[in-house]
């Protein structure tokens, strides 16, 4: 009898095992997500490269612009809408000369179109006139292509690109982590305050290009929003 009940006792535990091994739907999601990414990335890495060098810019860190698992399990997790999209499984940070900043991020845009790659949305941290109410600074686009596998669910990839500024993108990387950890406390827990608080210092001496204010963003339906608008287009992005 108790060789029996041993019997029965392992196979409940094998049986838990399994089932905790076994991936969740966002899990399979997420997996599906990064797949489409790497499918697609030998393919966008030489254009994003050869326009950001068309255009008198620098493409950097592109040994990290491929999204985790973990790191898109983690994004579901924040999103308050409950949404299962992601646009940044890929993501690509170019550097523009800051003078000419408003023509060098036209260039790309019409250089990419020529690979079939076109601007969806558009967010344009430049367009906070003070940066003691905004905070990050920098432009990010989502492009749209055409995904290379005839049997995705969708026939359509999209990834992210970032547009800064030397000054801007140092800033940037002193914020390493810190909006990470932003995103994951309480809106009125201490830290994440004193967070906030950090993020409107790190980048309230990073100059504006001129006229990168003016740039319009572009909202999830493709249309076009004024900068004077960017606080309500801010939040409806941060909920997308």
């Amino acid at each position: 009898m108790p060789q029996i009940w041993a019997i029965a006792c392992e196979s409940k535990n094998k049986l838990l095992k399994e089932e905790w091994m076994m991936p969740t739907g966002d899990q399979i999601l997420a997996r599906r997500i990064v797949d489409a990414a790497m499918r697609n990335k030998d393919t966008i890495d030489p254009i994003i490269n050869r326009a950001s060098l068309s255009c008198s810019g620098q493409l950097v860190g592109l040994e990290y612009c491929l999204k985790s698992i973990e790191s898109i399990l983690s994004k579901f997790s924040r999103s308050t809408s409950g949404r299962k999209t992601v646009n940044d499984a890929l993501r690509y940070t170019v550097l523009l000369p800051r003078m000419e900043y408003v023509q060098k991020f036209e260039s790309f845009i019409t250089f990419v179109e020529g690979y079939g790659i076109y601007e969806k949305r558009r967010r344009n941290g430049w367009a906070v006139e003070d940066a003691a109410r905004g905070g990050y600074r920098g432009i990010n686009s989502v492009f749209e292509m055409q995904d290379h596998n005839p049997r995705a669910v969708s026939s359509k990839f999209q990834f992210e690109v970032q547009f800064h500024t030397w000054d801007s993108f140092q800033a940037v990387k002193n914020m390493h982590g810190i909006y990470d950890d932003i995103r994951e406390l309480d809106r009125y827990d201490d830290e994440r305050a004193r967070g906030e608080v950090r993020a409107v210092h790190t980048f309230a001496f990073v100059k504006c290009p001129p006229g990168a204010n003016l740039l319009p963003s572009i909202d999830w339906r493709g249309r076009y929003v004024h900068p004077f608008d960017w606080f309500e287009f801010d939040r409806r992005w941060k909920m997308a």
